[in-house]
């Protein structure tokens, strides 16, 4: 198999995985859908653990492009679910490549452009996408940081030195963190309009397991700044 028809039976893959994971189904998106490792059952390839094997994530972007999310509020939601998860577990050049869909986020918030929606996710596609590119803008002052704000690569990334001057990383953590706060009430206010709380519940994980990384993060720092006597009082406030 040469490395085009290789390229191409992958990408063919990737599209049908994305299919799947954008249906107008109202049920999570399957984790062998987006799932980031190969190991156990499950499909070994998911559209994260194709970010990782070709080091992009053009390809993904294209493939949600060509689904006809903009036609239908669900799908459109099970989407932004799939670009979460690939900005959290994906490589570091997710992130980067990431910003240059900006304006494509922008587009998905046109809401009157939805037909066929299912009740109560209009109303979170917004807010979403809003986060998302707070998110992306976050990444983007911080490139050092991974997308679960890992302690051990920022200081890889960064150096011991950057403990004493994380005092402005940690202020825009925290506006981050009350920013996905606000996403995950408006996603359990959301739970009452719902006939299937599988796809809520599966939008509520990545959320949780970022304000985690964000909580870690901000803890280690914070002790980090405190061993070294560093001023935390503005802080205490947050």
């Amino acid at each position: 198999m040469t490395m085009s028809s290789y390229r191409e039976k992958k990408e063919a893959e990737l599209y049908e995985h994305l299919k799947k994971s954008t249906n107008d189904e109202e049920v999570a998106p399957k984790q062998k859908h987006v799932r980031c490792t190969p190991f156990g059952s499950l499909s070994p390839l998911g559209c994260i653990l194709y970010t990782w094997d070709h080091a992009t994530c053009k390809p993904v972007w294209d493939g949600l492009k060509g689904q006809p999310i903009l036609s239908n509020g669900l799908m459109c939601f099970k989407a932004l679910v799939v670009i979460h998860k690939m900005l959290l577990d994906g490589p570091h050049i997710v992130l980067s490549e990431s910003l240059n869909e900006v304006e494509y986020l922008d587009s998905l918030c046109r809401q009157s452009q939805y037909s066929n929606s299912v009740y109560g996710y209009l109303s979170l596609i917004q807010p979403y996408v809003v986060y998302l590119k707070a998110k992306l803008a976050f990444h983007k002052i911080y490139p050092e940081f991974n997308g679960k704000f890992d302690f051990k690569e920022y200081i890889s990334r960064k150096g011991d030195d950057s403990i004493n001057h994380s005092y402005g990383v940690i202020w825009d953590l925290l506006d981050l963190l009350s920013h996905i706060l606000r996403l995950q009430h408006l996603i359990g206010s959301a739970f009452r309009g719902s006939r299937d709380q599988t796809c809520l519940q599966g939008a509520l994980i990545p959320l949780v397991e970022e304000s985690d990384g964000i909580y870690k993060f901000a803890t280690k720092i914070l002790e980090a700044m405190f061993t070294g006597m560093v001023c935390l009082i503005p802080l205490s406030s947050r």
